[in-house]
This record gives structure tokens, C-alpha cells and sequence, in this order.
């Protein structure tokens, strides 16, 4: 018989999976390293995603961008 540490692991279990499938469901697919950067089309030569360099958030200025396009729905 479960103990109440595994019925409280289960619940956060399940917690966690419906909100990483509406997560999911919000962003679409995952992008793909396709050789060129998905905001602005300039050649990669690494595995990347996007072209230009991190900045202090983190992300890279391209990809900032191509996240604010997707938000307004301009892809």
C-alpha cells in the first residue's frame, strides 16, 4: 500500500505532465537545427538555431525576435 510520499510523488507527477503538455500545446513544435538561423536566414556553420551571440538574458538577439514574431502571430 502506497505511503502518503508516493501518493504525493504521483500527484506531482501528474501535476507537472498536464502542465508541461500546456506549455507544449502553446508553443508548437520544437525548432530543428536546419543550417540557417530561423529568424533572419543567414548560414550556420555550427548545430544552432539561431545566428547572433547571447545577450544578458540569455538568449541570442535573433531569437528574441523570431519569439516576439510567433507571440504577434507573424511568423
Amino acid at each position: 500500500m502506497p505511503d502518503i510520499a508516493d501518493a504525493a510523488d504521483s500527484t506531482i507527477q501528474l501535476e507537472l505532465a498536464a502542465h508541461l503538455s500546456a506549455i507544449r500545446s502553446r508553443t508548437g513544435p520544437p525548432l530543428e537545427a536546419i543550417g540557417m538561423c530561423h529568424n533572419c536566414g543567414e548560414k550556420l556553420e555550427r548545430n544552432s538555431l539561431f545566428c547572433s551571440p547571447l545577450v544578458a538574458s540569455g538568449l541570442s538577439e535573433c531569437q528574441v525576435d523570431y519569439e516576439k514574431r510567433v507571440k504577434r502571430g507573424s511568423k
